[in-house]
């Protein structure tokens, strides 16, 4: 079975072979209509990866943002997804903020989105600027500066409050911050 993020490598796979094949066409050809040979094959592979990364199904627990429609830059989380007789109900909230409402796979791919990544914490995605505690290593309170994914997995870079001793040491005596994933949190 392939995945979303081989669907996401395989375009940009493909993307790199139409940049390349357009670079090593000769400018004069191309003024005059020229395309090298492939490159419709191409486009039309570039398409059809990307019709089948927009249908991938969603996941509960995935970040989104949404480029396009009312909620247009607005980064969501997919929450609980209903099946109806209508078809399936997919509730939007906001990180650690409130539910946005409930919209139909339709009405979401009319909106456009990207998907970000996966979340391995018990809770809901902490929003940025809330305090969380890092069990990992036991790293201790910290703040969340922002979301960054790693791999389809959701992390959170935060800033520790008071990090043990040998973390200090080991960033040369700087608080640095630090990427931590949900399960790493409580």
């Amino acid at each position: 079975m392939t995945t979303y993020e081989d669907k996401h490598a395989e375009h940009a796979r493909l993307v790199r072979r139409l940049d390349d094949l357009r670079r090593a066409q000769p400018m004069t050809s191309a003024q005059y209509g020229v395309m090298p040979e492939g490159i419709d094959d191409l486009r039309k592979q570039v398409a059809e990866c990307v019709t089948q990364i927009q249908a991938a199904p969603l996941e509960a627990r995935e970040l989104i943002e949404l480029t396009g429609g009312p909620l247009l830059g607005q980064t969501l989380i997919v929450g609980t997804i209903q099946d109806t007789e209508a078809g399936p109900l997919i509730a939007l909230r906001q990180p650690g903020g409130a539910e946005v409402g409930h919209f139909s796979r339709g009405e979401i791919d009319a909106m456009t989105f990207t998907k970000h990544g996966k979340w391995s914490g018990k809770r809901d995605v902490p929003a940025m600027g809330s305090e969380v505690l890092v069990i990992m290593n036991s790293l201790g309170p910290a703040t969340v500066l922002k979301h960054q994914v790693v791999k389809g997995w959701l992390g959170l870079i935060v800033r520790f409050h008071q990090p043990p001793e040998w973390y200090l040491r080991q960033n040369r005596g700087v608080s640095r911050p630090g990427l931590v994933f949900g399960a790493e949190i409580s």
